[in-house]
């Protein structure tokens, strides 16, 4: 049960953008397509073409935050709870990259907490779960 709510937080989270551009990187519409493309393959849980438009929207722009912690919540969806340690630790570096390059991305922040938190990595967990208060408190 549990798991199920944290699979669909995680899933609604996915696909919020960065509205306004709050973080200075713009996103051509051919990235913005991918973005597009990749969301309806992983809505239909075709994860592995998903994550190959996300990485299409990647190589054009090593900075597109959303591609890269949408590609992330992919992987996780895709595979579930049988995640060898090297694909976790994949994943929350790429939570960390979009976090890094995007401070204000509320999804990369959810993400880093639902993840770490379904593998047990409680320091994590609380270390993200307080950036996400600092930045956007606690009713967010």
């Amino acid at each position: 049960m549990i798991r199920n709510i944290l699979f669909l937080f995680l899933a609604l989270m996915t696909f919020q953008r960065c509205v306004d551009n709050e973080c200075g990187v713009y996103f051509s519409s051919l990235e913005e397509d991918y973005i597009k493309e990749a969301e309806a393959f992983q809505a239909q849980k075709a994860y592995g073409k998903a994550i190959e438009t996300y990485d299409k929207a990647i190589r054009l722009n090593a900075e597109n935050y959303v591609a890269i912690s949408n590609r992330a919540s992919c992987l996780f969806e895709r595979d579930g709870i049988h995640q060898s340690k090297v694909s976790i630790a994949e994943m929350l570096d790429d939570l960390e990259l979009a976090i890094e390059i995007c401070p204000d991305f509320r999804p990369a922040y959810t993400n880093v907490v639902t993840i770490s938190n379904e593998f047990g990595v409680s320091l994590l967990t609380v270390d993200y779960g307080r950036e996400y208060e600092t930045r956007f408190g606690e009713s967010c």
